[in-house]
């Protein structure tokens, strides 16, 4: 049995669910996350895609998620929102694209968000203490998902494109409007969940026989919107999770079995409309896992 595990974006709100829902997957069928012959990461799902890849364990994660959310959860913390962005459209590129219908039409929509400003430094100095710098982990088959600004298409960075662990994760965690792109190679790249929230679709042909999906940023379950927030985090979601549906069909008829993990609706309810709010982290961590 070869088995692949593709990680979807989902924010910092996200990545808490995930850890949790990795511990609890290992918890309940004995597999190690670890043990993939396939990893792959978008965005979020890029950092726990490496550190998985680089032999960290989902208990050894989620103890680090107690150290740090804590620190994150005061009411007066303004981290949950993005500095003030640069005047001017994300990618132009994107948007003729969207228009030719070589991508879709919210990928597209992504090229008129401004230029985020926010610095990845921290991320960067996260991977740096797994992968020494320069480098791409050593699992033999990672790959993390960013996004080419000027195509609006999805590059697998392990395959398509090399560079080090450091700079793709940084590129797949490159929220639109919230961080800066990242430039490789004399390119830039956004975060891969731009296009898809798992890319799913990348591995139909990879040499697998199962692929677990867990996926923060789609559901199958919903609850009713409550503000204005959240009705766009719904449709959001709702888009993602028609993409989603589609990928996995595309990997069944390639031949193979795809178990998709999805928040719930209570977990929705947890997460709130914002997927970049560090303050949800600890009541989410907690559902989970009661301290």
């Amino acid at each position: 049995m070869r088995r692949g595990l593709v990680l979807g974006a989902g924010g910092v709100v996200g990545y808490v669910w995930a850890v949790c829902a990795l511990r609890r997957l290992e918890a309940e069928t004995g597999w190690d996350p670890r043990k993939a012959d396939l990893l792959m990461g978008t965005s979020a799902g890029s950092i726990l895609a490496t550190a998985l890849a680089a032999g960290v364990s989902t208990t050894d994660l989620l103890a680090s998620l107690r150290k740090s959310v804590r620190r994150e959860a005061a009411p007066d913390a303004r981290n949950h929102l993005p500095p003030p962005p640069r005047w001017r459209p994300l990618s132009w590129p994107m948007v003729r694209a969207g228009l030719r219908r070589e991508i879709p039409f919210y990928a597209a929509a992504v090229g008129l968000l401004p230029e985020g400003r926010a610095d990845s430094g921290d991320l960067a100095r996260s991977i740096d203490r797994l992968v020494p710098e320069g480098r791409w982990v050593e699992h033999p088959n990672c790959l993390v998902v960013a996004v080419d600004c000027e195509t609006g298409r999805r590059v697998a960075f392990g395959r398509d494109e090399h560079t080090s662990s450091r700079e793709a994760v940084r590129a797949s965690c490159a929220v639109p409007g919230w961080y800066a792109p990242i430039e490789i190679g004399g390119r830039r790249y956004i975060d891969g969940g731009a296009v898809s929230a798992t890319s799913l679709d990348l591995v139909a042909h990879e040499a697998l026989d199962e692929v677990y999906v867990v996926s923060p940023l789609t559901s199958t379950r919903y609850v009713r919107a409550s503000s204005v927030a959240e009705f766009f985090e719904r449709g959001l979601r709702h888009v993602m999770s028609g993409a989603l549906e589609r990928e996995v069909q595309r990997c069944e008829r390639a031949g193979k079995r795809v178990i998709r993990i999805e928040p719930t609706a209570p977990e929705l309810a947890l997460m709130g409309p914002n997927f970049m709010d560090p303050r949800r982290r600890a009541s989410m961590l907690d559902a989970w896992f009661p301290a």
